[in-house]
């Protein structure tokens, strides 16, 4: 099975690890590495893709931040890690929600467009 990008595993756990650049690429890069609270590899891999995703949409909107309000390296580490953390549980929250809604007549938990209509 292919590896999941931006992942590795500790002691039975999947992180996510994601190394770049905020602003300027003369400063130093940002890495950052969060838990991604699982051991399932498919759990893992959705939530590694989305946190991915995410953290594109931050550093973009970071960018604008950094133009108009001149933050410091520190300010900008910061904001991102606190971003992405808040995501991050966002996403494991999500799967704990649908974890808990009752099966349908097929057995099958509803997905969120089946819920919709």
């Amino acid at each position: 099975m292919p590896a999941v990008p931006n992942t590795l595993r500790r002691d039975g756990v999947y992180w996510w690890r994601r190394t770049l650049c905020l602003a300027r690429c003369d400063q130093r890069p940002i890495t950052l590495s969060l838990s991604l609270l699982t051991k399932e590899l498919s759990i893992a891999r959705g939530r590694a893709a989305a946190m991915t995703a995410h953290s594109e949409k931050v550093r973009m909107s970071l960018y604008k931040r950094i133009q108009e309000d001149g933050l410091t390296p520190v300010q900008q580490k910061a904001l991102f890690q606190q971003e992405m953390r808040d995501y991050r549980d966002a996403l494991e929250h999500e799967v704990d929600r649908r974890s808990r809604l009752p099966p349908s007549s097929s057995g099958r938990r509803p997905t969120a467009l089946a819920r919709l209509s």
